[in-house]
């Protein structure tokens, strides 16, 4: 029996109405969007009897689709201009390759596509994006978070005014970093179990469509044999790329899964990054004038030996926010002892409905007098050292910040560092109070 939706009603002899759910909004914003885009579709098939071996040989469970996204992400980062998406008059080019993938999951009691985002999928085994991708589509109902703030109130506008307000909201280039990846993948081949070809409309600057894996009579060595085809079109967004980079990246990408080379490596490096500092977007601004980076040398002494500041500073503000008027979200990746590569995300609340968004990775750990990290944001990139200096009655904490912004105007740098220089103190005065406080409360409870 076919299932009916509780808000239908009976409109006439066969056939009955019902309004289209809200979450189906966005979907149908975002093909209309599309839909003014101009695509050029590469249909290509691809010879897969590696990675077929390859898959069945792996130690952990690989999914296709898995394959597929570490071997895009991986073709991305060796052609950074895909990575990219058109903000009003200006090009936003990515410094991390993530990619969206769709997936059908449960959500509110419906069977719904959802999209996943894989973090640095250029670096993540295809085992690791198997087990993401079947967590998602096997996770708890109700995954999805509801639309807030601004974003639920503009769903709630006319169709015309609520599709306005976001392609006017989108060419500030905050605002269209924020619609997430510019590189998705799509796969058919779960609902199909013949050869099949798809057509998408999408509002990605570079979407693949993923169809069925089936043998095929192909043609080696003047023979005909048969190999295991895989079917799958490359769709482009033509404002953003042109045909020759795009066949470029078509070939790079054929390549890469013919010779199933994600399972040899995690990243695939070029030489071409700078493994001495975070990643900085090429993004391109005429009307930026260079400028040198802002650089902090704070100090604060404390009257805690060097193993309990350093302690805080491992899970700061996992406790209590620093500063403590500020609102933050933190969440370490992974949970645990703090060492290199330990991520930080970190979002302060600037605004209401408004928040700053931070990224930070850890460079070194020398327990207990060093703690040194990279971080970036759309905004901003820097370097952090913590280093912790023994003294009679306690330590000296210094902190040393070297920060460089994206985009800024030399008249704008005296107003940057005026208002960072007293968040910095005020944080330090924070990190003191904290620390200072705990010993006095252990000591309170031991007497």
């Amino acid at each position: 029996m076919a299932r009916v939706d509780a808000n239908a009603v009976a409109a006439g002899p066969g056939y009955a109405l019902s309004p289209v759910p809200r979450y189906r909004r966005p979907v149908l914003d975002r093909l209309t969007s599309a839909s003014r885009r101009f695509q050029v579709h590469a249909l290509v098939e691809l010879d897969v009897s590696e990675a077929g071996a390859r898959i069945a040989a792996a130690d952990h469970r690989v999914s296709w689709t898995g394959f597929v996204i570490a071997s895009l992400a991986r073709a991305v980062a060796r052609h950074p201009e895909v990575n990219a998406r058109k903000a009003g008059a200006r090009i936003l080019t990515f410094d991390r390759v993530d990619l969206g993938v769709t997936v059908e999951r449960e959500w509110q009691g419906r069977r719904i596509l959802d999209v996943v985002t894989i973090r640095d999928a250029d670096r993540t085994p295809c085992a690791e994006i198997s087990r993401l991708l079947h967590e998602a589509k096997h996770g708890p109902p109700g995954g999805a978070p509801a639309p807030r703030g601004l974003t639920a109130a503009m769903l709630r506008l006319p169709g015309p005014l609520r599709r306005t307000a976001f392609r006017i909201a989108g060419r500030n280039p905050r605002v269209a970093a924020s619609f997430g990846p510019a590189v998705g993948v799509t796969s058919l081949g779960m609902f199909s179990s013949g050869w099949a070809w798809a057509v998408p409309l999408a509002p990605l600057t570079v979407i693949a469509t993923v169809g069925a894996v089936v043998d095929r009579a192909v043609v080696r060595e003047d023979s005909i044999v048969a190999r295991p085809m895989m079917p799958l079109t490359l769709s482009f967004d033509h404002a953003v790329i042109d045909g020759a980079p795009a066949a470029r990246f078509t070939e790079t990408f054929r390549s890469l899964v013919e010779s199933a080379a994600a399972f040899d490596e995690s990243p695939i490096d070029d030489g071409s990054a700078d493994s001495g500092g975070p990643p900085v977007a090429p993004v391109s601004h005429s009307d930026a004038a260079p400028v040198a980076p802002l650089a902090f040398d704070l100090a604060v002494a404390i009257r805690r030996p060097p193993r309990a500041v350093f302690a805080l500073l491992t899970d700061i503000q996992d406790a209590e926010p620093i500063p403590r008027d500020a609102v933050i979200r933190m969440v370490k990746d992974p949970p645990g002892p703090t060492v290199a590569g330990t991520r930080w995300h970190e979002s302060v609340r600037i605004a209401p409905f408004s928040w700053f968004h931070v990224e930070s990775v850890v460079t070194d750990v020398q327990p207990p007098h060093r703690l040194a990290m990279d971080f970036h944001s759309l905004w901003l990139t820097g370097h952090l050292a913590y280093e912790i200096e023994p003294v009679a009655g306690g330590c000296v904490l210094h902190h040393r910040e070297t920060v460089r912004a994206r985009v800024l105007r030399r008249w704008l740098q005296p107003l940057v560092e005026r208002g960072m220089r007293p968040r910095l103190l005020r944080r330090l005065a924070d990190i003191r109070s904290i620390v200072e406080e705990t010993t006095e409360d252990a000591a309170t409870e031991t007497v």
